[in-house]
């Protein structure tokens, strides 16, 4: 079983297309979009549509659920900000169709190889949509944030930040972002999850586009 996981689009219609293209070129069984697909960028309805069109499952990140108005977070929040004009515009282009499309989209989702080897995806963590899993975060924190989920490789996003970790028999991948990287390098990236006979593999991609 091969998934490809990208995450974290925010509205950057020329990157996500560069990235599922260089995924379609993989010809992976799953492709999962794992939150935060619109907010910021330019092309949100574009993008939302594509993402629609193109993967097999999307999940809920923050920014979907404040542009659904389920709730609002940091600067969106403040009415004076320039982030809360944004979330307007932002709404009036995703037009109320693909708004309530982002309001009802699942926490996660789980794919199952074979039995007791899943590979769990949401969005930031298994709890909620706005903590980050650092990469620097401690053992036992970790193994207490994951402690209910019965899976051996776990994927997120939200920190926009690339990297593989393993704890124990548990696989850590924080799948970068298709839409605005904060790791230094200004390319979009995705990740591979390939299930072999010695367990998950994990492959970061980056894309030029």
């Amino acid at each position: 079983m091969r998934v490809a996981i990208l995450a974290d689009i925010h509205g950057n219609l020329p990157a996500c297309e560069a990235v599922l293209e260089d995924i379609k070129r993989q010809a992976p069984d799953f492709i999962v979009a794992a939150g935060d697909l619109a907010l910021r960028g330019a092309h949100p309805k574009e993008t939302v549509q594509l993402l629609v069109d193109s993967c097999d499952s999307l999940l809920m990140g923050n920014t979907d659920c404040y542009l659904a108005g389920n709730y609002l977070g940091g600067a969106y929040r403040d009415k004076e900000h320039w982030k809360s004009d944004l979330l307007h515009w932002s709404r009036d282009q995703l037009g109320q169709e693909l708004l309530t499309t982002l309001g009802t989209l699942p926490f996660s989702v789980r794919y199952t190889p074979r039995k007791g080897q899943d590979l769990y995806v949401c969005h930031a963590n298994p709890r909620n949509l706005e903590e980050s899993i650092e990469p620097t975060l401690d053992e036992a924190t970790v193994r207490r944030l994951f402690q209910y989920v019965d899976a051996t490789a776990v994927s997120f996003g939200h920190l926009h930040f690339p990297y593989r970790r393993r704890i124990g028999r548990l696989v850590l991948a924080d799948v970068a972002s298709a839409g605005i990287p904060r790791d230094g390098d200004l390319r979009p990236a995705w990740v591979l999850f390939t299930y072999t006979p010695k367990g998950w593999r994990v492959q970061i991609r980056p894309v030029r586009y």
